[in-house]
């Protein structure tokens, strides 16, 4: 299982007046995005401890929020017993959805949050858990149903595997592993203004992109 990260160094959401910078964004399993499957963040927001990485990692493999949507009465955001997914344990109030402490939704005390699915900032926290057991839960049957490589030939753009999980990729490190240069450029003009998510990256010269298997492998091992 190979997850491409694609650093760019400027990334816009939308056209003319609607136009915005945003940080990153990651495509989900179900999506079947193929050589573009991935995530596409700002260079500037890697570091030795990513939670905004992290954060994208988990919806590549297939989380959501801990909230639905930003709202301006966060009673109305709250959703129970609605499924791993669709339930919500923060609301997505814009005013407090960036603290660290917030109320959890159907609880009475505020607390610290540290689900890596929030806009927490101390989200990540070592001492609060950055996934809940459902969330462990959903990754697990999203990695067997969608990631999982169980095929030798999954990877490659000519595969003939026609289960779910064969979402048909290509990773720059393939080039390596063949003895060649991975073809930079290629890999630029495939995610340049393609719309994933309601997102488009355009990638200044200079712009870069790598896979790194062993990060998920070892984000699946800590859960």
């Amino acid at each position: 299982m190979s997850l491409n990260v694609w650093l760019v160094t400027d990334l816009k959401k939308g056209e003319g007046d609607d136009e915005r910078e945003i940080n990153e964004y990651s495509t989900f399993p179900e999506d079947n995005s193929g050589l573009i499957d991935g995530i596409v963040m700002r260079q500037a927001h890697i570091s030795d401890v990513s939670p905004t990485l992290i954060h994208n990692i988990g919806h590549w493999l297939g989380l959501r929020h801990t909230f639905s949507k930003q709202i301006e009465d966060g009673e109305q955001d709250c959703v129970a017993n609605t499924g791993l997914l669709s339930s919500t344990q923060t609301s997505g109030l814009k005013g407090t959805m960036y603290s660290c402490s917030q109320m959890p939704c159907f609880e009475t005390n505020a607390r610290n949050i540290t689900n890596f699915m929030s806009f927490s900032s101390c989200r990540g926290d070592a001492t609060g858990g950055g996934f809940s057991i459902d969330q462990k839960a959903a990754i697990w049957a999203r990695v067997i149903q969608f990631r999982r490589t169980n095929a030798e030939d999954e990877c490659q753009p000519s595969s003939s595997t026609t289960t779910k999980s064969a979402i048909q990729k290509r990773s720059s490190m393939q080039d390596l592993v063949d003895g060649k240069c991975p073809d930079l450029t290629a890999e630029a003009e495939r995610i340049r203004n393609q719309p994933v998510n309601g997102a488009t990256a355009p990638l200044a010269l200079g712009s870069w992109g790598w896979c790194m298997p062993w990060l998920v492998s070892a984000i699946i091992l800590a859960l």
